[in-house]
């Protein structure tokens, strides 16, 4: 989009709704797609009242960018598709190239609109923060995800370098700058499908995203994508789609922003902030080995604590081992070292030591979200003003979000833990009266 700039101008609306009439992609004439949007750059806005069911946008599978349905696009160049088939690549990186392969094209690409109305620049998201930027985010899991091997990383830039490079009539245009920009705009505006894995969808990319409560969905049907209004929308209101289930670190990751009372919102823990979370004594090594021989246990597995979801029973099944008394571990030994069902009967001391371990992983969880001191840098942004302080405004959301879903987990055990109490109690007066 770097060259294809001064070639070819930014897109109207109206020259959606005619690039519709001659592909067969359906574009809803009661959308302004170009509007203007405080602290999001550009979203959809209602011209006049839409009600439910009415259809935003309907793309014939053939107008998708996608790698396997390409060669049935009019006018595309099906070596393209051959080339990517047959490399080493995986689904999002060939997505990434063919992407680059058609806005080198310029005009002369059938989906020259769309590249046209792409950004100009994706600096913005966290694939191409420096160290300082990266900083920020220490604790969130999102400094793990951009230092790993996301798709704009440089394993993953070089890999699509040398796909490139094996093939100049098709991109004749390989510089990092130019796969760095195509890898994001991949990760950060492509949709699943059932058909051909990944792919981009000209148009329907143009929604902003709200979980709670979006305006619409994509939904994939045998022979096209369909966005239909779910409710009803009023002149001037902004337009929502969701981008799926997520929470603010993958929206952070992928789009560099956050849902405020994300529904969806969660935190990651590592199998390290679990055992860390268990008590450590002579026993603790051999009840690690157990866990990690039933695959309970991984030193690369990391457990989702969502607000759906805020004891997995992954998650849980570690901490009872590890706290449980002797009696009760070799229970869980001899019993097959499955998943610990708290619902059911457990060994007596498992469930307590699920809640303890719980209570201690909470003040891990704080530590890890808390603990950083905040840098030089970080006070100048917050005091600068502009998007420095935006930035850091933005990141104290997404920390926020994750200490609530910390706070919701303590609550509920608290909770379970009061009940316990309360019935054992009970059971102990019933007794006595006995």
């Amino acid at each position: 989009v770097w060259f294809m700039a001064s070639s070819l101008p930014c897109p109207t609306s109206g020259d959606l709704r005619d690039w519709g009439k001659r592909t067969g992609v359906a574009v809803c004439e009661g959308l302004d797609w170009f509007a203007a949007i405080p602290h999001s750059g550009r979203g959809v806005r209602a011209l006049r009242r839409l009600e439910p069911g009415a259809v935003l946008v309907s793309i014939p599978k053939v107008w998708a960018i996608a790698v396997p349905s390409h060669p049935h696009v009019p006018g595309a160049n099906t070596k393209v598709a051959e080339a990517l088939l047959s490399s080493e690549l995986d689904p999002q990186q060939r997505l990434a190239l063919l992407l680059l392969h058609e806005i080198s094209r310029c005009s002369d690409s059938p989906f020259a609109l769309y590249c046209a109305g792409l950004p100009k620049s994706l600096s913005q998201l966290p694939f191409f923060f420096d160290d300082a930027k990266l900083e920020l985010l220490w604790g969130t899991g999102v400094d793990s995800v951009v230092r790993g091997g996301h798709l704009a990383s440089p394993d993953g830039v070089a890999a699509m370098s040398e796909v490139a490079r094996r093939h100049p009539d098709l991109w004749p245009a390989c510089s990092t700058s130019a796969i760095q920009y195509v890898a994001a705009a991949v990760a950060s505006r492509a949709f699943d499908s059932d058909a051909t894995e990944v792919c981009l969808l000209p148009v329907a990319d143009m929604f902003n995203h709200y979980g709670a409560f979006p305006h619409t969905r994509m939904r994939e049907t045998d022979s096209a994508y369909v966005l239909r209004l779910e409710r009803h929308v009023e002149a001037g209101e902004q337009v929502f789609m969701t981008y799926g289930n997520l929470p603010n670190f993958q929206l952070f990751s992928n789009g560099a922003f956050v849902e405020n009372d994300n529904p969806f919102d969660a935190i990651e823990v590592s199998c390290q902030e679990a055992i860390a979370a268990g008590p450590s004594d002579e026993t603790s090594d051999e009840r690690i080995e157990d866990l990690l021989a039933s695959g309970v246990l991984d030193p690369g597995r990391t457990w989702l604590v969502s607000r759906s979801d805020l004891l997995p029973d992954g998650l849980a099944t570690v901490l009872a081992v590890l706290g449980s008394p002797q009696q009760a571990y070799q229970e869980w030994v001899d019993s097959g070292r499955g998943v610990v069902d708290l619902a059911a009967e457990v060994a007596p001391g498992m469930r307590e030591a699920v809640y303890l371990g719980v209570l201690r992983l909470v003040t891990l969880l704080r530590a890890r979200l808390r603990g950083r001191k905040r840098s030089r840098a970080e006070l100048e942004a917050e005091n600068s003003g502009g998007a420095s302080a935006e930035l850091v405004s933005t990141i104290r959301n997404l920390r926020s979000g994750m200490l609530e879903v910390v706070a919701a987990l303590e609550e509920q055990v608290l909770a379970a833990m009061s009940d316990d109490s309360s019935e054992e109690a009970a059971a102990e007066r019933s007794n006595g009266s006995a």
